[in-house]
C-alpha cells in the first residue's frame, strides 16, 4: 500500500481494481486521490476465474508456493481482462497495465513516476518489456512448468485496438490451453506461447525487473 502511494501521487489517471477486503486499508494508507478511480472486484467476478473453475489442473512448483497459488495465477492471467474492462469505458486512446506493487522494482522511484506521467511513449500496438529473446527455453517440456521471462509481466501499454485484440485472443485460447495442458501457468508463459503461435505480435523491448521496465 505504501509503495502504491507513489503511483497514486504521480497524478497518472488510474483505474484501480481492488478486493473489497482491502478497501479500508487502502484509504487509510493511500488516502483519496482524484486521479484514482477505485472499483471493487472479487476473484469470482473475473471471466478468467470462471473459465477454469470446472477444470482439473495443477499449478507449477515455484520457489514461493505461498504466493504462487491457483488464485494468484488466475489474477495474473486476468491482467488483460482488467485492461479491457477499462478500454470499454472509451475514455482515452491508450491503456496500460501496471502492477500494484511495481515500485518495489524501481531504484529511482521519483524519476520513474515522472517518466510515466510526462514521457511515456504511446505507440500503435502493444509495447511489452521482457528479458528473454523470443523462443528461449521452449525446446523442452517445461514451457508451462518453469517461469518464462520473455515478458516481465508487470507493465505493458497499448492502443485501444491492440488491447481489444489481445483480450479476444485470451478469451479464445486461455481455457482450452489450461484444459489441454492441465497446468495453470504464469501469465508471462502464456503470453510467450501465444506470441510463438503467432496469435499476437507485441512491440517487444529489452528490459529487466527494474527502472528499465517502463523505459520503452
Amino acid at each position: 500500500m505504501r509503495l502504491f502511494k507513489h503511483v497514486a501521487d504521480s497524478g497518472i489517471p488510474i483505474h484501480l481494481f481492488l478486493s473489497s477486503s482491502f478497501i479500508e486499508e487502502y484509504y487509510r494508507v493511500v488516502g483519496e486521490a482524484k486521479n484514482v478511480r477505485v472499483e471493487p472486484v472479487e476473484l469470482t467476478d473475473l471471466e478468467t476465474y470462471k473459465e477454469v473453475a470446472d477444470l482439473d489442473y495443477i499449478v507449477p512448483n515455484s520457489a514461493n508456493p505461498l504466493k504462487d497459488t491457483a488464485k494468484y495465477h488466475i489474477v495474473q492471467n486476468a491482467k488483460v481482462e482488467f485492461v479491457e474492462r477499462v478500454r470499454r469505458l472509451n475514455e482515452t486512446t491508450h491503456y496500460a497495465w501496471i502492477d500494484f506493487n511495481i515500485c518495489q522494482m524501481f531504484r529511482n522511484i521519483p524519476e520513474c513516476m515522472k517518466y510515466l506521467s510526462t514521457k511515456l511513449r504511446l505507440e500503435e500496438g502493444l509495447s511489452m518489456p521482457g528479458c528473454w529473446p523470443l523462443g528461449t527455453n521452449v525446446e523442452d517440456d517445461r514451457m508451462f512448468l518453469a517461469i518464462h521471462w520473455r515478458f516481465c509481466g508487470s507493465f505493458f501499454v497499448g492502443d485501444a485496438k491492440s488491447v481489444e485484440q489481445f483480450y479476444k485472443v485470451y478469451r479464445e485460447k486461455f481455457r482450452g490451453l489450461v484444459q489441454e495442458t492441465r497446468i495453470l501457468s504464469w501469465e508471462v508463459n502464456i503470453w510467450h506461447y501465444l506470441e510463438l503461435s503467432g496469435l499476437f505480435k507485441p512491440n517487444w523491448y529489452i528490459a529487466d525487473h527494474d527502472d528499465s521496465i517502463i523505459w520503452s
